[in-house]
């Protein structure tokens, strides 16, 4: 049920075999990913202008962005699969400790971040080249950290709630 082997030196073999060209995905993935997070914030200048709230959001994108090129910095060729599971999975949650306040912060679209928050919890089981233990774990703290978020705002009514708590459960069966 773990998604592995059951023969962890067949796991181990494996692993390392598919390890280097896991390393160069990961890169350009985080890559894409902070030209991706710092591209949309020209349309947060446009919305907002230049002022103490664009600024504010930027900040927030460029935590965000940093929060990304720690794979790219971190993951080298020597390094082994087990180095990598961490970095990742600090990556992930670094990466969601700072998006949700982020998401809070422009409360008045919250509710519009449940798509993404969605699709980052099956990336974090289809593309995250880790552990299956490791992806349950950072996809876990996405969805409770969203409820969670949604809780703080209190502005949804209880069955908004349930519908949005049944959803990410699914998400993560």
């Amino acid at each position: 049920w773990l998604g592995e082997f059951a023969d962890s030196e067949l796991e181990s073999r494996f692993r390392e075999s598919v390890t280097r060209e896991w390393h160069a995905q990961v890169r350009v993935a985080c890559l894409v990913g902070v030209v991706l997070i710092l591209l949309v914030g020209i349309s947060d200048f446009l919305a907002k202008g230049m002022g103490w709230e664009f600024f504010r959001i930027m900040a927030f994108r460029v935590a965000m962005a940093l929060g990304l090129l720690c794979p790219v910095v971190f993951i080298h060729k020597r390094a082994g699969y087990r180095a990598v599971d961490w970095v990742l999975f600090g990556s992930v949650v670094a990466l969601v400790t700072i998006a949700l306040p982020f998401s809070f912060y422009r409360e008045v679209v919250f509710t519009l971040y449940l798509a993404p928050a969605i699709i980052f919890i099956f990336m974090c089981y289809m593309f995250l080249p880790t552990r299956f233990v490791i992806s349950v774990v950072c996809a876990s703290y996405l969805s409770g950290g969203y409820l969670a978020m949604l809780v703080a705002l209190g502005r949804r009514t209880d069955s908004e709630m349930t519908a949005i708590g049944f959803l990410l459960i699914v998400c993560n069966v």
